[in-house]
């Protein structure tokens, strides 16, 4: 029966090896007294075929006393067809084998060139999934524009129509007339014929991950959440499908210690990506808001020779800036606006807290400070712990922030939320990203890149 064997090239003594033997290879069918063959190199296969004439010798070994057929090729003239570790497949029958590369192979080579050349064009295609209202899309189309490099969105799956509405008549700047809005959840998306692109960007739900999540839904793990758990397995699916060579993902920082980011690392890995990840503030990036993220940053493993990656870590640590205190962003409003509150049972709930132990305090801030703890997706629900500013002149008042005020909190441009209510504003500011972060992302990969693709040289 023809046998197919997937396995990476190896290296044996500084030069490329194939080892084959077992019952795999029974079906070749050797003959013991004649196990002679030929090596017919061709541009981008292998081929070994049986021949009594032939110029190599299959060796044999005894194992348990049962003989085993071997094929040892261990020769620098496989570096003429196939990359270094690169996957192959073996296809073995009757009177020969055939060895070419893995099609995921010629998957990481088409997105590397795709990728390398839409660089120098200085237009990008992208996808996001997870979108929200497009904070995420917006910081990094926004980043690579400094490094005058475009993009445009291929696809964007948002599963709340009210937030997809919102980037699409927010951020006209991120699509064209053949971007495909998906209003869906993830899972339903089907991944067959999907576009391939060059970067895609994903901020993967957190309900299962956060300390608030765990507590609220009483989870054992992230993976336990009904909603939430699962959108991993999603992710990697439509890495996989949409090819892209740059993939960048971000999270809570608690994600980096769940089964669901191990498993994205390892399939990453195997998918043939080199990642780097860290933890950001974004009030060391000009933002207000001292919210800290997990960020990973995937490359596709033939454009990270020279470890492009660290220069782009390197280049992120450089464009770090001091935050932007709240004096520069709050509006006025008038000392008897009815936003101004007591919020007494706010107050109860901490002397509540205290006697039971509980490290829950409110935070109040006035015009002075420099930076304000994370505001979430619910912050509109005026909550216990999430910041509030303090009244000019009435030490009992305070309020929350505006969604405008929001916004600039994480350095947002305002128009981010036009149109939307207060509420539906903050909870896709409380699910977004820290803007300048990003941006400060996108312009270091997109700084590298462009001086670091032209000294790269693909295999033809």
């Amino acid at each position: 029966m023809p046998s197919l064997i997937n396995r990476n090239l190896t290296e044996h003594r500084g030069a490329p090896r194939i080892y084959l033997d077992g019952a795999l290879l029974n079906e070749l069918g050797v003959d013991l007294d004649n196990p002679f063959y030929d090596r017919i190199w061709e541009s981008d296969r292998l081929i070994l075929r049986l021949n009594s004439a032939g110029k190599y010798k299959v060796s044999s070994k005894k194992k348990s006393g049962i003989l085993s057929m071997v094929f040892d090729i261990n020769t620098s003239k496989l570096s003429s067809i196939f990359s270094a570790n690169s996957k192959l497949r073996i296809v073995i029958k009757k009177g020969y084998i055939v060895v070419t590369a893995h099609a995921s192979e010629d998957a990481i080579e088409a997105r590397e060139r795709s990728f390398i050349q839409a660089i120098k064009d200085g237009l990008l295609s992208t996808a996001s999934i997870f979108h929200g209202g497009g904070l995420l899309d917006y910081a990094m189309h926004s980043g690579f524009e400094k490094t005058k490099i475009s993009s445009t969105t291929s696809f964007a799956i948002e599963i709340d129509s009210r937030y997809l509405n919102s980037s699409i008549k927010n951020n006209p700047h991120l699509f064209n007339s053949k971007t495909l809005f998906i209003n869906s959840d993830v899972a339903d998306v089907h991944t067959n014929k999907m576009r391939q692109v060059n970067a895609l960007y994903a901020g993967i739900p957190c309900q299962g991950a956060s300390l608030s999540g765990i507590s609220k839904n009483k989870l054992e793990f992230a993976e336990q959440h009904t909603s939430a758990g699962a959108c991993f397995f999603s992710f990697l699916n439509i890495v996989k499908a949409s090819n892209p060579a740059l993939v960048v993902m971000e999270n809570v920082k608690a994600y980096m210690k769940t089964a669901s980011f191990a498993v994205i690392k390892s399939v990453l890995g195997g998918l043939g990506y080199d990642l780097h990840t860290d933890v950001y503030d974004g009030s060391e990036f000009g933002a207000t808001e001292k919210r800290e993220r997990m960020v990973c940053i995937a490359i596709s493993k033939g454009l990270n020779v020279g470890n492009m990656l660290s220069d782009i870590v390197e280049q992120i640590h450089a464009c770090k800036t001091p935050s932007t205190p709240l004096a520069e962003i709050i509006e006025h409003l008038p000392a008897d606006h009815p936003a101004w509150k007591e919020v007494d049972y706010l107050k109860r709930k901490e002397v509540r807290d205290r006697e039971a132990g509980k490290g829950f305090r409110m935070k109040i801030l006035d015009a002075t400070a420099t930076t304000c703890t994370t505001l979430g997706y619910g912050y509109a629900k005026a909550r216990s712990t999430e910041p509030r500013l303090a009244h000019p002149t009435i030490k009992k008042l305070s309020r929350l922030f505006t969604k405008v005020e929001h916004a600039l909190i994480k350095k947002a441009p305002p128009s981010i939320v036009d149109g939307l209510s207060e509420t539906v504003g903050h909870q896709i500011l409380g699910n977004g990203v820290i803007v300048s972060l990003f941006e400060a992302i996108a312009y270091s990969i997109g700084k590298v890149a462009s001086k670091f693709f032209p000294k790269v040289s693909l295999a033809a």
